[in-house]
């Protein structure tokens, strides 16, 4: 996998894995999301601040899921995409039931926020 390409793996269990990606940047950032080695899935792009959501769905868990997501950015309106900088976050929470959150999040090299784009999975 490249440096800005994340593996998610989710347990079968009850219900689904919920993905959702929001933006805070200028610049155009791009989410391609890959369920289980498919080479189809989901590719959104877009810009923004306050969090603007470009792209959100749906998985269940029916089966163990191996999910990519890669993260790009384009400094040119989206003639080229250049590898992000990615950190990722992973909590549990105390409720019951108890969810799984994996937070990435990104920079694209122009304030050292990460928080250019960000997509959570919660399952």
């Amino acid at each position: 996998m490249a440096g800005n390409t994340v593996e998610i793996k989710v347990p079968a269990g009850r219900g689904q894995v919920r993905i959702e990606a929001l933006v805070n940047a200028q610049w155009l950032q791009r989410v391609t999301i890959k369920p289980d080695g498919n080479p189809y899935g989901y590719e959104w792009t877009g810009a923004g601040e306050g969090d603007a959501l470009i792209g959100a769905t749906a998985m269940d868990r029916s089966q163990d899921r191996v999910i990519a997501a890669t993260l790009e950015h384009s400094e040119d309106g989206g003639r080229t995409f250049k590898p992000s900088t990615l950190k990722v976050d992973t909590v549990q929470t105390p409720t019951r039931p108890a969810r799984t959150i994996t937070t990435i999040s990104t920079e694209d090299g122009r304030d050292t926020d990460f928080n250019d784009s960000i997509v959570q999975f919660v399952y």
